[in-house]
């Protein structure tokens, strides 16, 4: 746990949230300032800044766990779809340095602004598609 980390609070109970599930590894939780109707997060009782300092086993839990919650609140809320978002340092848009997944539920007709993006050409996306491919081969052994 980390004193100042305002997730970590929650996980302790020293701050408000409206908890939706909780168990030994994870709390979810509603999204103080929701980017649509029941949005919330599922985040990890142990404190890890980011995806790269989870463990493997608690990574893979979380998405199922994520998955699960997001099923729950698709069909409470009568929501058309689930987005499902992640970011990591601060290039990446993390703003809550505690390892968390956002769990969106979607609604026709209503957008939908994580953050601002501009769109890109096929070709320069298809120029960062064959860097990363290179590099994927040395990750998959």
């Amino acid at each position: 746990m980390s004193e100042g980390c305002i997730f970590c609070k929650i996980v302790r109970k020293e701050a408000e949230a409206a908890f939706v599930y909780e168990d030994d590894k994870i709390v979810a939780f509603m999204d103080m300032a929701p980017a649509s109707p029941g949005h919330l997060l599922v985040v990890t009782k142990q404190h890890y800044e980011n995806i790269y300092e989870v463990p493997d086993d608690l990574l893979a839990y979380v998405i199922v766990m994520a998955k699960r919650i997001g099923m729950a609140a698709r069909k409470a809320l009568n929501a058309d779809g689930l987005s499902f978002f992640q970011t990591n340092e601060r290039g990446g848009g993390q703003e809550v340095f505690h390892f968390h997944f956002h769990v969106i539920p979607r609604y026709r007709g209503v957008s939908l602004k994580i953050v601002n993006r501009e769109k890109i050409s096929l070709e320069e996306r298809e120029k960062y598609a064959e860097r990363i491919r290179e590099v994927l081969k040395d990750f998959l052994q």
